[in-house]
């Protein structure tokens, strides 16, 4: 049984989002991976379709081989916020981690899953359930500040992973009830590593997330 987003958005959105702005970080251990996305993003697609956003950090003390732990977590909550302050009001943008690869353009994709005023577009953890905050749209939109201000204070808060936090928030209709967040997953086209456990491989992957 497919248990999926528990509050959808059903309010129309016409705004154009080009170029459209990519948030992302990394340390400088992982410059060849942030080089490898960019030069994909740009084969894909035109380079002008896109403002990249970034910080580069000198070490982000992660505690494994992915870069996770803590400092990371809660840069990213507060980098999230962070974004939110910098874009217009109801603008559509990316944000994501940097050991994704596109092979595909990615705005027409992003507009059909935003049409419906959606604030958050989540990358799918399993086919089935679960959100993962590697690669998402989001709009910056009251509901969508409210939610990450909520996650950036819950991971201080409880030192949890960044992802539990996100996941209990949404699943259990906290995020909808307390924020009115409107909030999906994207199409399996832009799938993630993690995915192969709970489905078949795409036909046409749009864009890869090596989460594992």
């Amino acid at each position: 049984v497919q248990v999926d987003a528990p509050c959808i958005a059903e309010v129309g959105f016409n705004r154009p989002i080009n170029p459209m702005k990519v948030f992302f970080f990394y340390d400088s251990k992982f410059v060849p991976l942030r080089d490898y996305m960019v030069a994909s993003m740009e084969a894909s697609q035109p380079a002008s379709a896109f403002q990249l956003q970034e910080d580069i950090l000198d070490d982000l003390k992660g505690n494994n081989r992915a870069g996770g732990g803590m400092p990371t977590y809660l840069y990213k909550s507060a980098k999230i916020c962070k974004a939110l302050d910098e874009v217009d009001k109801d603008e559509v943008f990316l944000f994501t981690d940097v050991d994704v690869q596109y092979f595909q353009p990615i705005h027409q994709i992003v507009e059909d899953c935003m049409v419906n005023g959606t604030d958050i577009i989540f990358q799918k953890e399993f086919e089935d359930i679960g959100v993962n905050i590697g690669f998402m749209a989001m709009r910056n939109t009251s509901a969508c500040r409210g939610f990450w201000d909520y996650v950036h204070a819950e991971i201080s808060r409880t030192q949890a992973l960044d992802q539990r936090v996100v996941n209990n928030s949404l699943y259990s209709g906290h995020a909808c009830g307390e924020f009115g967040l409107r909030w999906d997953r994207w199409p399996s086209k832009i799938w993630a590593s993690s995915m192969a456990f709970s489905g078949p491989l795409p036909e046409a992957i749009a864009v890869h997330y090596a989460n594992f």
